[in-house]
């Protein structure tokens, strides 16, 4: 069980025993602890936590496997294409909690059902993947539809996909920065006519495509030849081609038959969904915890189609570990017979992005050499990962590590400094908080570690705190 601590700040409201399944659900159903209540948002969670980061202990944490929740971004897209097939948001819910267990649920579903379900305001919180696909979605829809998000997520680039829209005859009301959220888009045609072929060879991020196709708004897209994020392009068209939509992929060129078919929804099917985005925080704490041996990984599979399980297994063989498929998901194991390379990895993380901070800090605790390129998207995350990653590596070891930080690259060369106490900037990032927090609690680091903004791993693991690390305690302050 993870403790929460902490007195409410004033203007809060506790509420007891609500949305167990969207932030902290690492928390048993059966105790009893108090949620924040933020106005104006549709999420309950517990806002400025620190965590005291407990040294990992083989007798006192051995698990035999850990849980990961399902995959948000096969989620995402299910969820949009049911919609499209006719299903209510109240129907969706329905259909997930009879498949899925409470942990699955990830804020960043949560907040994509709670938007797709208001009529006129659609909060997207800080999910940059609610916001690019419902822009898309109610851009189809005749009517007025208001766009928000939090600040972080105003930073967020949108301005490619709002062209592409604008030009298809759909009005946008930008209430602060143009091409930024809050925005108001206004539908007075019906069907938007868009132009038969979409140019998207400059667009910065694959979400812009996959909104346009998950919402049926053109039947050909071409795309550059270094495309940012392709694996989760490829993970759209797998799940359309499940719900009955064919799609063709010839060299640059994306094409749909029929982009306004109706999704089949009973083709709506759960297996293989385990996350791998949250897996490699698992993997990292199987590589730099030294008295582990193995681990299984619950509900995970291969050949997922995900995109973080494609760049895991380019590096499987560099850290020394066998996957072994078993009934009830994954088994890693260490390869105890070779000593790991120190040979510097070389990676182009753009088609992983999700996987960038996980691989940085088991660079750091293993003391291998790491150049990242393909960074430049990474700046425009929950948080800007580049910086905050340099940041907090240098306050883990006082400058003990060369980083060189480039427009579209990260080279990070280790060496052994270590301080005795040290506070980590979770930067409101879920991946940053998980990411750090594994590299604190290993031998890597020997002194006291505490991790600010602990409670944004509800955004995507929810579970992380109660997998990894029970017992612990969550402070909150004002």
């Amino acid at each position: 069980m993870v403790r929460i601590r902490g007195e409410p700040r004033t203007g809060q409201k506790f509420l007891s025993g609500l949305y167990q399944n969207n932030f902290l659900v690492c928390i048993p159903p059966s105790a009893k602890y108090d949620r924040t209540f933020i106005e104006n948002r549709n999420l309950f969670h517990v806002k400025h936590c620190t965590l005291q980061i407990p040294k990992w202990n083989k007798e006192l944490h051995s698990k035999e496997g850990y849980n990961v929740p399902a995959s948000k971004s096969i989620l995402a897209r299910d969820i949009v294409l049911l919609h499209r097939g006719g299903m209510g948001v109240d129907e969706i819910r329905d259909l997930l909690n009879s498949r899925l267990v409470p942990s699955d649920f990830s804020g960043d579903v949560e907040t994509l059902l709670s938007a797709l379900g208001d009529p006129w305001a659609h909060d997207c919180g800080a999910s940059g993947t609610a916001l690019r696909f419902l822009t898309a979605y109610f851009a189809r829809q005749e009517g007025r539809h208001l766009i928000k998000g939090g600040t972080r997520l105003s930073e967020r680039p949108m301005r490619g996909l709002i062209e592409v829209l604008e030009a298809s005859g759909v009005e946008f009301d930008f209430w602060g920065s143009e091409y930024a959220v809050p925005f108001v888009l206004t539908n007075r045609i019906g069907a938007p006519e868009y132009p038969p072929v979409i140019d998207a060879r400059d667009f910065p991020s694959s979400q812009y495509v996959s909104a346009l196709l998950l919402s049926g708004c053109t039947s050909q897209i071409v795309l550059g030849g270094n495309f940012q994020s392709k694996g989760y392009l490829d993970l759209t068209i797998r799940e359309m081609e499940r719900f009955g939509i064919p799609v063709k992929v010839s060299g640059h060129t994306v094409q749909i038959s029929n982009p306004v078919a109706t999704p089949k929804v009973d083709a709506f099917d759960l297996r293989g969904i385990g996350d791998w985005s949250s897996a490699w925080f698992l993997i990292e704490h199987l590589l730099l915890q030294p008295a582990l041996e193995g681990i299984s990984v619950y509900g995970l599979r291969a050949n997922s189609g995900q995109p973080d399980e494609v760049f895991f297994h380019r590096l499987e063989s560099r850290f020394g570990l066998t996957v072994e498929e078993r009934p009830n998901g994954l088994y890693f194991r260490k390869n105890k017979t070779e000593e790991l390379s120190r040979e510097t990895i070389t990676v182009d993380i753009s088609q992983a992005p999700d996987a960038f901070i996980a691989l940085s800090c088991i660079s750091s605790g293993l003391g291998i050499p790491l150049r990242c390129t393909g960074t430049a998207n990474l700046r425009g995350k929950e948080s800007d990962r580049i910086s905050v990653c340099a940041k907090n590596i240098f306050r883990l070891d006082l400058g003990g590590i060369e980083i060189q930080t480039g427009e579209d690259s990260l080279v990070l060369t280790p060496r052994q400094s270590h301080t005795d106490r040290v506070e980590i900037d979770g930067s409101g990032d879920h991946r940053v908080v998980m990411g750090f927090s594994v590299l604190a609690a290993s031998p890597c680091f020997p002194g006291s570690v505490v991790v600010t903004d602990a409670e944004a791993v509800g955004k995507s693991y929810p579970g992380f705190w109660a997998e990894l690390f029970p017992n612990t305690e969550l402070r909150t302050h004002p």
